[in-house]
């Protein structure tokens, strides 16, 4: 009964810590691939505002060309982007509707460029009809107009990348807490579960040491003494009939190499005067 407790505990809890885990990183996924949304919204928001911007300048670009030139065709970025520029505020406004100081700042911008657009119609009609567009001009209520702009663009397009930004850190500093609370929360579970299971299964194991320690003990023993007679036997039938002493030392020497693994090995044989002399090697030249 103790061992079915045991082994019905390391199956179930690592079975439950791991539909755990997987639910934990299943929401960090989803968090995660929200947030990556947020973070290409807000690039497309800033993409816009940038073309956007681009347009506006490309109208005062026109605009100043014309006045300069009195040629018409200056004015064809003018009135390619006039066409589409309050398209452009739309679409902007509604991808931050759910920011509503941007949505502020999108229609300052947007009455500040239709402030600027009917500047623009008034001195070019000055200019076709031969006004003087200069005095306007010089008043510079166009400069003001532009320069507000630009601050506003630059305020806006700051505040998307700030929110970028703190998405971006809020994410890091999430997926970091998650991902170390869940491993420490792995490794107190799991060294508890190890500490308990191997505290149980020492004391059912207890009970039979004794019993296989013996049984192990008379093993290793006839398993010794049966690889000795099996070598003794190999290397009796290894020297039996008439050897030189070279022949008998490599068939004794190669023996040893298969039985322990001899790495090198050397057979000397004494002569009469009491000198060593080699007879055979194994594993290295003479």
């Amino acid at each position: 009964e103790e061992f079915q407790r045991l082994l019905g505990r390391n199956l179930k809890l690592p079975l439950i810590g791991g539909v755990v885990g997987a639910m934990v990183f299943v929401g960090l996924i989803v968090y995660l691939l929200s947030v990556v949304g947020w973070v290409e919204h807000t690039d497309r928001v800033t993409g816009n505002a940038t073309e956007l911007q681009r347009r506006s300048i490309d109208m005062e670009t026109g605009m100043r060309g014309f006045l300069i030139t009195g040629d018409e065709s200056f004015l064809e970025p003018y009135d390619s982007a006039l066409a589409r520029v309050k398209n452009d505020f739309g679409a902007l406004k509604a991808l931050v509707a759910d920011n509503a100081a941007q949505s502020a700042r999108v229609d300052r911008i947007a009455a500040l460029q239709e402030a600027w657009n009917d500047f623009a119609r008034e001195t070019i009609a000055l200019r076709r009809s031969g006004g003087d567009y200069q005095q306007a001009v010089s008043l510079g209520r166009g400069t003001g107009l532009t320069d507000d702009m630009r601050a506003s663009f630059a305020a806006f397009i700051d505040a998307e990348r700030n929110l970028r930004f703190q998405r971006n850190s809020e994410v890091n500093s999430t997926s970091i807490a998650i991902v170390v609370l869940f491993v420490l929360f792995t490794l107190i579970s799991t060294g508890l579960l190890a500490f308990f299971g191997r505290r149980q299964l020492m004391r059912l194991s207890e009970s039979y040491d004794a019993v296989l320690g013996e049984q192990a003990a008379h093993a290793e023993a006839l398993q010794r003494q049966a690889w000795l007679r099996g070598a003794q036997t190999e290397l009796g039938n290894e020297l039996v009939g008439e050897l030189s002493a070279q022949e008998m030392g490599r068939k004794v020497l190669a023996f040893f190499s298969r039985h322990i693994g001899s790495l090198v090995g050397a057979m000397y044989l004494r002569e009469r005067h009491g000198a060593l002399h080699r007879v055979a090697s194994y594993g290295f030249s003479n």
